[in-house]
């Protein structure tokens, strides 16, 4: 979708430029040797998985990792041909699934693989698998000390065929690196015991964005890059590259009204004009991803100019206060995330607003905005 005439004015703005960009900058800063899975899952967080997809692929990206056989499968039918790593791994019944459209999923339980192992003997067609160990995440894998015990049993099957080991670090974006550290160990320790076993693993991975960034001892084989590459920071140290954002959520003024002081604005008056104020509409709610947890406390921008939230933002509307920019007009654009001028407002500085994670900033922006892709 290139043009928004006859339509709301709301859209995220998606620089495909700026996502090949963060990928050679990151892909310059690991060097030749480590490979780079980018992660398209959630619909690349927001950003839309098969544009993503579709522009990394063309750059020469080496994987994608999607959290269910379902995205996967989108990014099949889509023509992506790039190896796809299932992170949830496959559910009962999906086994003939993954194979029918080669994707790899991770495995951590020998009931699973067995079933895996099952389908592709039928199927005729022997599939790939990462097992996944758990050395301090707590969610999904295998505890590593069984990791010998399981591959050798794995090796009894005949048409599964395991080309990497992985984990999932807990706490790679925070200062104190003790825990990414002792997770680290355990991995290099299970390695060892893997190797003495005469077991031979393609495959090493373990880093995510911030991993990848700031911890060249913990890259392993190939990195999983996620918020990098839509050039979001996962660190206080920051992207560490010179990396740009890629989304940009905007809108436009929809209508003004100047109230007296006194006035209460929106649900719940939860916010009362102190002065006679110049409020303006916007065509944006919390339906859309503009969360409501921003009423009283999130900023956008209008002529280059920061302008506050005003009262609770709505399901489908939200007012600013613009008073204090001058000229301001129906239909002068909006940003919510993004830059305009010299102010800018990123998926961080949302996230700190609010108490979340710039993960789930994007990631809310709902369908019913339109992507526009530059």
């Amino acid at each position: 979708m290139t043009s928004l005439h006859g339509h709301r004015p709301t859209r995220a703005e998606i620089d495909l430029g700026a996502l090949e960009r963060n990928f050679l900058a990151l892909r310059a800063h690991l060097g030749a040797i480590v490979k780079i899975l980018a992660v398209v899952k959630a619909d690349a967080y927001g950003h839309g998985a098969v544009p993503v997809s579709q522009r990394l692929e063309a750059v020469g990206v080496d994987a994608f990792g999607v959290a269910m056989a379902e995205e996967g499968i989108a990014l099949r039918e889509a023509g992506l041909r790039s190896h796809i790593l299932v992170f949830g791994g496959h559910f009962p019944g999906q086994e003939a699934l993954v194979i029918q459209h080669n994707l790899t999923p991770v495995v951590y339980s020998l009931d699973a693989l067995r079933a895996l192992d099952a389908a592709a003997s039928r199927m005729g067609r022997p599939v790939p698998y990462h097992l996944k160990l758990d050395t301090g995440m707590g969610r999904l894998g295998l505890h590593p000390n069984d990791a010998v015990r399981f591959l050798v049993e794995a090796r009894k099957l005949k048409s599964v065929q395991l080309t990497g080991v992985m984990t999932h670090l807990s706490s790679a974006e925070e200062n104190d690196q003790s825990f990414t550290d002792l997770q680290a160990e355990r991995f290099r320790r299970a390695f060892s015991q893997i190797e003495a076993a005469g077991i031979a693993v393609p495959l090493r991975h373990a880093a995510n964005s911030a991993a990848a960034l700031f911890r060249p001892d913990i890259r392993f084989d190939m990195v999983r890059a996620g918020l990098i590459l839509y050039g979001i920071a996962s660190s206080p140290k920051g992207t560490g590259i010179a990396a740009a954002p890629v989304m940009s959520f905007k809108t436009c003024i929809s209508f003004l009204k100047r109230v007296p002081s006194g006035t209460p604005i929106s649900y719940g008056r939860s916010f009362v004009a102190t002065s006679e104020s110049l409020i303006a509409t916007l065509p944006v709610g919390y339906a859309d991803g503009l969360q409501r947890r921003l009423s009283n406390k999130g900023h956008s921008i209008v002529r280059g100019r920061l302008a506050p939230i005003a009262g609770n933002v709505t399901m489908d509307s939200t007012l600013i206060d613009v008073t204090n920019v001058p000229g301001v007009a129906v239909g002068d654009e909006v940003v919510l995330v993004g830059r305009q001028g010299e102010q800018r407002i990123g998926a961080e500085e949302v996230a700190q607003a609010i108490g979340t994670i710039p993960y789930e900033v994007t990631c809310a922006i709902s369908k019913r905005v339109p992507r526009v892709y530059l």
